[in-house]
């Protein structure tokens, strides 16, 4: 083998270039996507579909990048992918199924094959999933909703940091960019924890109201008017983006587009920690200068991982009272451990997660070359002759993620 083959095979940390990248362009059809491959492990590759009006084939890739690190970091045999699909938010909705289904189409190999497996993101739901699906001729499937997950992750990451800054709930200012169906969800658990939302965006505009916004007002706006709930009237005041970030909270959370966060927000944020629910919010210039102003960003793999830790531990048949309380309680504790030891050890708190990550790499490039462990061909094997039950393999499983979660930072 030469050393060229060995520095391509024997991956060590993850790499920044993808495996593959395939674009879909049918300009008569109104058809322009792309799905980029950035890493295979045993289960393939899983990543949301992006619907939007201008997303891109880099967007895509940085999404698909963020895929890797967060399946790594749980230590999960699967792949980072994403798929993103140009799409206006005004279209009929049988014009956005029959554009879904053509793009469905052209991306079945890649579905049939098991190499790319899709999943909801921005302004994309299960009906979308259904119709590429149904293009790709593939009978449509079912699925909960990864977004109130993720939306519990990034609550344990807020209450976390409030706890490592001693800020109790009452006291606790929060500002949400690109209030959706992640941030409502988070914005629920805000009040319901007794901290408050004093200011949140949407792609029209923004509100703020120092004392704290009404979340059910929010909600019923929101049913009605989608993203235009910001123009209603209701108890806050109307704000520009811009102006968000100059509010004075303690916690910003970051929801919205891949390198929303940049270097020129970053100098004018107030916040003492930044909680990110979406992928890659900052650019390279955001982050440096956050670093510059000694404002904590925590990784966005773990915060918004709780669409895999949520829904993997209710498919291994935790309950929701369950999953919810290790999300509230050992989730929680995992990012305090995490700001703690960036705080002791001098290094950024996304450098150290990013570390374990590149750890757990190298175990998912090769998983997906060889064969199963010879536990798991005896396990599968005394499970189809009916000598062991199925909930075995489903509970080591979900005691492994359990144990990550309660043990990561504790060195």
């Amino acid at each position: 083998m030469t050393e060229n083959n060995i520095s391509v095979v024997d991956i060590k940390r993850i790499p920044d270039a993808p495996l593959f990248t395939v674009e879909v362009n049918e300009e008569e059809a109104g058809v322009h996507g792309w799905i980029v491959i950035h890493s295979l492990g045993a289960g393939g590759a899983c990543g949301g579909v992006r619907l939007y009006p201008d997303v891109n084939r880099e967007e895509v890739y940085q999404l698909a990048r963020a895929m890797t690190y967060k399946y790594s970091f749980f230590e999960k045999d699967t792949g980072g992918a994403k798929a993103g699909l140009q799409m206006p938010f005004d279209l009929p909705p049988e014009e956005r199924k029959r554009r879904l289904r053509i793009f469905g189409a052209h991306i079945s190999p890649l579905l049939r094959a098991n190499i790319y497996l899709p999943w909801t993101d921005m302004n994309s739901r299960m009906e979308d999933l259904n119709c590429i699906l149904e293009g790709a001729g593939i009978p449509a499937g079912g699925g909960g909703d990864s977004a109130y997950y993720t939306a519990l992750s990034t609550f344990a990451g807020v209450i976390g940091a409030a706890e490592f800054y001693s800020i109790p709930p009452d006291r606790c200012k929060i500002t949400i960019e690109g209030l959706g169906n992640v941030g409502l969800y988070l914005a629920r658990e805000i009040a319901r924890w007794g901290g408050k939302v004093i200011g949140a965006t949407t792609r029209i505009g923004g509100v703020v109201n120092p004392n704290g916004l009404d979340i059910e007002q929010i909600t019923q706006f929101r049913k009605e008017k989608d993203d235009e709930w910001v123009l209603q009237k209701g108890d806050w005041e109307s704000i520009t983006h811009a102006e968000l970030f100059e509010l004075g909270m303690d916690i910003h959370v970051p929801c919205a587009r891949v390198h929303s966060l940049t270097e020129k927000i970053a100098e004018a944020l107030k916040a003492r920690a930044v909680v990110p629910a979406a992928n890659v919010p900052c650019t390279p210039g955001g982050s440096a200068k956050l670093i510059d102003k000694g404002i904590p960003l925590l990784p966005d793999f773990i915060i918004n991982g709780g669409g895999i830790v949520g829904t993997g531990l209710g498919e291994l048949g935790g309950s929701d009272e369950d999953v919810s309380r290790i999300f509230y309680a050992d989730f929680k504790d995992m990012i305090v451990r995490l700001l703690r030891m960036s705080e002791k050890k001098k290094i950024s708190a996304v450098s150290l997660a990013a570390d374990e990550s590149h750890r757990y790499f190298n175990h998912l490039w090769h998983s997906g070359r060889t064969e199963p462990a010879l536990s798991d061909k005896i396990y599968r094997g005394l499970e189809w002759r009916g000598l062991m039950p199925k909930s075995y393999r489903k509970g080591k499983a979900s005691a492994k993620l359990h144990r990550i979660i309660k043990e990561r930072f504790s060195g």
